[in-house]
């Protein structure tokens, strides 16, 4: 878990406006509020508009980010860079935009370009989900990386919102507490979407149906060969599977927290992954 506070206020007009806060500095701007129907929109993932850059729809902490004329292929002509959070400078050290019409327990997909400069000292380019609440910060899990070249990345995570949370797209460089000062890591492409099921093919003709507290399976014809049950987050919750039959099997849900789960079942001709949820 990382923390560290930041704070802005809505004008009436859609624009963030500062507050000034002590130690660490929140630079928004121009982020304009935008009514959509389509769910965790990104504004302006490339930093540029008709390939003029500009920042519109994201905010900061700590220094500005450095705009360069390069980015990679298919991504347009401008990126990004942000530095490191320094111990002895500010931190945390965030570029980031946050995420409107999601809901916790939300799983999406972030994909998006980075890199590390050529033979520096880098600690990476990082990014993932995160929440901001009255100013302060709280981490997920993130995906980057140290080398050079850009590379496209992608990572799928389930929104974790509590009382007062807004959710956030975090774009990092790492932190560190020594003396040196690493070479920033350089972000582009940014794009969130909703991910609608474990990435598996849907070739099998399974069904699922779920009746008092358990969650029968079947294949039909085709002979089952496995089957694994995973929250949102992709992790195996340990369901007590019971086989009753070549074609089908049966398990429990009453031991599983509240919240939305995946059954996912292999048979001879490929794989497929269903949503269900316990109440």
């Amino acid at each position: 878990m990382n923390r560290g506070a930041a704070g802005s206020a809505l004008s009436k007009s859609g624009v963030i406006v500062p507050h000034p806060i002590a130690m660490n500095r929140l630079l928004p701007l121009f982020t304009i509020a935008l009514a959509t129907q389509a769910s965790a929109q990104l504004i302006n993932g490339s930093f540029e508009q008709n390939g003029v850059q500009n920042f519109m729809g994201w905010e900061w902490t700590c220094e500005d980010p450095l705009a360069w004329n390069e980015a990679p292929a298919g991504a347009g002509q401008w990126s990004v860079s942000k530095e490191s959070g320094h111990a002895k400078g500010c931190f945390p050290n965030h570029l980031f935009q946050r995420l409107s019409g999601v809901q916790d327990g939300d799983l999406l997909t972030i994909s998006g370009w980075v890199r590390c400069d050529d033979d520096v000292i880098c600690l990476g380019a990082y990014f993932g989900l995160g929440t901001i609440n009255n100013g302060t910060f709280q981490l997920e899990e993130n995906m980057g990386t140290n080398q050079f070249p850009w590379t496209y990345l992608t990572i799928t995570d389930t929104v974790e919102l509590a009382a007062g949370d807004t959710s956030i797209l975090v774009l990092n460089a790492g932190f560190i507490g020594g003396p040196i000062n690493p070479n920033p890591g350089h972000f582009d492409g940014f794009a969130v979407a909703p991910a609608l099921s474990i990435d598996v093919a849907a070739r099998t003709s399974a069904h699922i149906r779920q009746d008092a507290g358990t969650l029968y399976v079947s294949c039909g014809e085709e002979r089952l060969l496995a089957t694994n049950v995973m929250d949102l987050t992709g992790r195996n919750v340990g369901a007590d599977i019971v086989r009753t039959g070549p074609s089908s099997c049966q398990f429990s849900t009453s031991h599983l927290p509240t919240g939305t789960y995946f059954v996912s079942v292999r048979t001879p001709t490929g794989e497929r992954a269903s949503r269900f949820a316990v109440q």
